[in-house]
């Protein structure tokens, strides 16, 4: 391989990203408290927490270590034609198409088209959070969970292996799933499957324009410019969509961006100094949450039902400890309109400083996921989301 080719992939590698999301989540800590507080009316343990800048540091550099070290294994197995023909990914996007269609429409069955076009009319749900619970619930008790964790497997792997293609119907069944899949997302006032998705088609277009040896300045700013209004576009319609009371519309935006960033990081300071406690934490359910929900099965087998048999400290579902985390961090004195706590506060609930072993794992994983990205896998692609999702 070209020296200039893998200088290309280096931005699309988890050294990289994983260097640039430590740095932008170190930013963070630059806000003073008093901002903060203002948009999001809680106490703020933000500016120059030394503590939590220290651990981030760690994690990061351990999972940027480790996943140059997995990128570096060997692997003998020779690729084959990856090539797949037009019939068999017409019939896939085809079978997408029709998965989303259902799960949409029983959604809208479930919820009530009216309660949906209210929370984006008016801003009509008192309680956005208690909307999405609704909504949760509807899907799994229809068993059709699932769909989405399928959809977007099947979405990057039909979009990589159209590429370069001149089929432009299976250019339009492309257009039409994920159009599909943003509705649903739209629907459910969730953004992060939404923007996952554009995240992962972005990643997979850059590793087929530097494979081809097509990528210049010139489709780097496009494609950053369009995910830059698309994710503000995203983030502005769904969190105005789970406001009421809206006075401002650069307050009101302004208040999200700080509530689904910044606020994930001040529930981090507060889990370090022990002032919040998630449900369920000090033994690694949210580090192992994938196995617990994993897709297709974790419903029909009931593997939470068998993991507490077993003696494991489970709840009874993912629904009921996502209710819980409001209680607790409620109880500590935080908005309960926020729960999330990044991937590092979820790390440390479980395991403590020992948290820094999980991105060591996450790095390796995410080494050999790459290495395999880069060969052209097609198991990888179709898999590569759940990476993500870890």
């Amino acid at each position: 391989m070209k020296n200039s080719e893998k200088d290309r992939y280096f931005i699309l590698s988890p050294w990289f990203i994983g260097s640039l999301m430590g740095i932008v989540s170190l930013g963070f800590y630059l806000i003073p408290n008093k901002i903060y507080s203002y948009y999001i009316r809680e106490p703020a343990d933000l500016y120059l927490n030394y503590k939590a800048m220290i651990y981030i540091s760690l994690s990061t550099i351990a999972f940027t270590v480790f996943g140059k070290i997995g990128f570096r294994i060997r692997n003998p197995k020779v690729i084959s034609n990856n090539k797949v023909s037009a019939f068999t990914i017409g019939n896939i996007t085809t079978v997408i198409i029709v998965l989303l269609v259902i799960n949409l429409l029983y959604v809208i069955y479930t919820i009530g088209p009216s309660n949906i076009l209210a929370i984006y009319a008016n801003g009509d749900s008192q309680n956005g959070n208690y909307f999405k619970l609704q909504l949760s619930q509807a899907i799994s008790n229809g068993k059709l969970g699932w769909i989405s964790d399928l959809s977007i497997a099947l979405i990057v792997w039909s979009f990589w292996t159209i590429l370069g293609q001149r089929n432009r119907m299976l250019y339009l069944k492309i257009i039409i799933s994920i159009l599909l899949y943003s509705v649903n997302s739209i629907i459910s006032v969730s953004r992060d499957n939404i923007i996952s998705l554009v995240v992962m088609l972005i990643c997979v277009y850059l590793g087929y324009v530097i494979r081809n040896g097509k990528l210049n300045f010139r489709k780097i700013f496009l494609i950053a410019s369009t995910f830059i209004v698309f994710f503000g576009a995203t983030f502005s319609l769904i969190g105005l969509a789970r406001s009421s009371n809206i006075t401002s519309v650069s307050y009101e935006i302004t208040k999200q961006f700080m509530g689904y960033f910044p606020a994930s990081y001040n529930r981090f300071a507060y889990v370090l100094d022990n002032r919040l406690e998630y449900p369920n934490s000090g033994w690694g359910y949210y580090s192992t949450q994938f196995i617990w929900d994993v897709p297709f099965i974790s419903g029909g087998l009931d593997i939470y039902g068998f993991g507490r048999d077993l003696g494991i400290p489970l709840p009874k579902s993912s629904q009921e400890n996502w209710r819980n985390q409001f209680v607790a961090v409620q109880q500590s004195g935080l908005n309960p309109s926020y729960i999330w706590t990044t991937i590092f506060g979820f790390t440390f609930s479980d395991f403590g400083y020992f948290g820094i072993m999980y991105f060591i794992i996450y790095g390796f994983i995410s080494g050999i996921v790459f290495r395999e990205f880069k060969r052209g896998d097609l198991l990888v692609l179709s898999c590569i989301h759940f990476c993500f999702l870890l």
